[in-house]
């Protein structure tokens, strides 16, 4: 089985990306954990994915899309 890449971009993102790069202030880096939080909580519910295991080859445009219907819809 392929590592799952997603944990390791996910935490460059918010660790290094975010602050250092993009000198987000904490409000928009709270607001794209918030986010994210409820992207793994579809992922695990409504997709059957365990948010240890996701890779970056799951990021499609069907799942993404299906999120926001999810979103939408449940939210």
């Amino acid at each position: 089985m392929k590592e799952a890449d997603f944990p390791k971009y996910l935490s460059y993102f918010f660790s290094k990306y975010l602050p250092g790069q993009k000198n987000a202030s904490r409000h928009t880096i709270a607001s794209y954990r918030d986010t994210l939080k409820l992207f793994l909580i579809f992922c695990e519910e409504e997709k059957s994915m365990h948010p240890e295991r996701i890779r970056m080859s799951h990021m499609t445009t069907e799942l993404i899309i299906n999120y926001l219907d999810w979103l939408e819809k449940k939210r």
